[in-house]
């Protein structure tokens, strides 16, 4: 899966975020090296699945790829009841 059209994209059109928007192929990497200031936005791969082959001498498949945008916000109640 290709996740720079989508962050592109986030960029373009979400000018909150500023440029902090990141993405990586899982959570715990994506967290750990990209450290941005708050408000910012994540583009996390989640899923991809293939369809069988409808051809028998090439390749010819439906994929569907599946990815999460996760939004970190600064709060100042830790717990979020507010």
């Amino acid at each position: 899966m290709k996740l720079n059209p989508i962050v592109a994209h986030l960029r373009l059109t979400c000018p909150t975020f500023a440029d902090r928007i990141a993405g990586g192929i899982d959570w715990d990497a994506v967290v750990d090296s990209a450290q941005l200031e708050l408000p910012a936005a994540y583009v996390i791969a989640t899923a991809d699945a293939a369809t069988p082959s409808r051809a028998q001498n090439m390749v010819i498949q439906d994929i569907t790829d599946q990815f999460n945008v996760v939004i970190v916000l600064k709060t100042s109640d830790e717990r979020g009841q507010a």
